[in-house]
């Protein structure tokens, strides 16, 4: 045990003399764990990705929690049809149907924020990605359904892939990410068609390119998303 001793001004302008005893008072490893396990630690800017951006990470003691990731463009693997908008002949996806399988690339406009939010699990030393989730941000910030298939109302991606452990959480984040761009959209879970082909709309280039139209308005065709125990460890 040791003594602390200060000095400090009190009403009237009297000067009081404080002598505290200080000595530490040893905790058991289990209380800590339990006291802590609620609590979750935000990090940003832990790591540049290759063609995504700065990663940031919401996670608890035992290593578990959420990433965030900036998402620059996405792949759209899937079917297209040609509609004559403005005078104009542009690509739009068509997700039902399955002949004429191209790929176009969205890129994010300026006047939008896209992220994958992904849940991080731990096993024994070893991490993976369970389920992930796809929002467009507003400054607010809110959060907003993409009119895209294969997208749950609560925003996360039916992926159908299979769960894999890694030795690190980087590979794990870097496996999940490469699924994502390698995977093909279909009609699954595709509600609205017409929101859908306002919002993403390309104009041919030379060579099999495509420009993006940004869709004007963009979150009166996209619906709002509430889920507080994944957004609530959102690290922007």
């Amino acid at each position: 045990m040791s003594t602390e001793t200060y000095f400090r001004l009190i009403a009237g302008g009297t000067i009081q003399r404080v002598d505290k005893n200080v000595s530490d008072v040893p905790v058991p490893h289990e209380i800590f764990r339990n006291a802590a396990a609620g609590v979750s630690l935000s990090l940003r800017n832990v790591a540049i990705i290759q063609d995504w951006g700065l990663l940031n990470l919401s996670v608890t003691m035992n290593g578990s929690g959420f990433a965030t990731v900036p998402v620059q463009r996405i792949v759209l693997r899937t079917s297209f049809d040609v509609k004559n908008i403005d005078d104009e002949k542009l690509f739009v996806p068509n997700f039902a149907s399955i002949d004429n399988l191209i790929e176009v690339v969205w890129e994010v406009p300026e006047t939008m924020r896209v992220i994958l939010v992904l849940a991080i699990q731990t096993r024994s030393y070893t991490w993976s990605i369970g389920k992930s989730y796809l929002y467009a941000v507003d400054g607010r910030p809110e959060y907003w359904r993409l009119p895209l298939a294969n997208i749950h109302d609560d925003g996360s991606v039916c992926e159908g892939r299979e769960v894999k452990w890694f030795n690190s959480l980087m590979e794990a984040i870097a496996d999940m990410l490469a699924t994502f761009d390698k995977s093909r959209w279909t009609s699954h879970l595709w509600t609205d068609h017409n929101k859908s082909q306002q919002f993403f709309r390309f104009r041919p280039l030379d060579k099999n390119k495509f420009q993006t139209i940004a869709p004007a308005a963009w979150a009166t065709l996209c619906n709002k998303v509430v889920v507080a125990e994944v957004q609530k460890n959102i690290v922007l």
